[in-house]
């Protein structure tokens, strides 16, 4: 299927205003642009929105609360980013549409971020996450039988990790874990690697950069807490929706992941949408009637799981 039109619309702006290159750009200026076009996005009317924090190991973690059906349902939220950009801003307006259309409080964990971080600083972040929302389930009026972990892109894996953590720790699982265009190991052959790292929102220049903030070293790419894709036993993870991009780099590595999932037993939705890149959920959902589509249909999907 070809492009999206409005997806070709917005590349074609991101085009002819490019961001800076990475590598020669203070981080502190790709940040504050992020927030700025973001800034821009509609707002979307949702009955409860709060700030509170998760009081963790050694950090206290800013966390936005979103609630527009006082449900005892919770997603808790992992934004995407490349583990060096985003946050709770960057994807305010993504939990407010899903809680909009879930039905469950969205909880948004404004993790740790690298450079400043480096691993496995996120991943703890997403686990030890988890863990408090199980155990102060009552303070927020939800059943900690009802809880997903979810994310895109790096809050892709972050879900991923958190769950086999989970497994690793002897915690429950969550209910559902719901993985958007997730990374979730090292990949450089893979079809959609090859065919899409270039020019398409997510480039290989881009990842490399992301992964050298993030990681230690080459060490760290081959560790469960990265690369969940790698753990030899995937069996008792919980339920998974899995929504890949046609084309985007991380097409293939999403579904060998759901397929591996499934392999080991795990009940799987695996969604691949035509027409789309890298980050549309996030970042394409208000521009595109085919994103938001998707996104509503996801949203609702999560909601109808958690009340089973």
């Amino acid at each position: 299927m070809t492009l999206d039109p409005q997806i070709r619309n917005m590349l074609k702006i991101l085009e002819n205003n490019p961001m800076p290159d990475p590598r020669t750009t203070p981080l502190d200026r790709i940040r504050s642009m992020e927030r700025l076009a973001v800034s821009q996005v509609p707002e979307i009317s949702v009955r409860s929105v709060r700030d509170t924090v998760f009081r963790l190991p050694g950090r206290d973690l800013k966390v936005r609360i979103y609630d527009d059906a006082g449900s005892d349902c919770a997603i808790l939220y992992l934004h995407g980013g490349g583990f060096v950009l985003g946050s709770i801003e960057t994807h305010d307006a993504m939990c407010r549409y899903m809680a909009k259309h879930s039905g469950a409080k969205v909880f948004s964990v404004d993790y740790r971020l690298a450079p400043e971080s480096k691993f496995p600083a996120a991943a703890e972040d997403a686990i030890d996450s988890y863990a408090y929302l199980m155990e102060h389930s009552p303070d927020f009026g939800i059943s900690s039988e009802r809880i997903c972990i979810a994310g895109d892109s790096a809050g892709g894996n972050l879900t991923a990790v958190a769950c086999a953590m989970a497994k690793m720790r002897g915690l429950r699982q969550p209910r559902l874990q719901a993985l958007f265009y997730p990374v979730v190991g090292p990949d450089f052959a893979s079809e959609s690697y090859r065919e899409y790292g270039d020019g398409l929102i997510l480039t290989h220049d881009l990842m490399s950069w992301f992964s050298d903030q993030y990681l230690n070293g080459p060490q760290d790419a081959l560790d469960p807490r990265f690369s969940p894709i790698l753990l030899p036993d995937l069996s008792g993870l919980a339920d998974a929706v899995i929504v890949t991009a046609e084309y985007d780099p991380l097409r293939d590595q999403g579904e060998t992941y759901a397929e591996r999932l499934r392999r080991h037993g795990v009940n799987v939705t695996a969604i691949r949408v035509s027409g789309m890149v890298h980050g549309f959920l996030s970042s394409a959902f208000y521009i595109s009637r085919a994103a938001e589509d998707t996104l509503r249909m996801v949203s609702s999907l999560i909601g109808s799981r958690l009340r089973e």
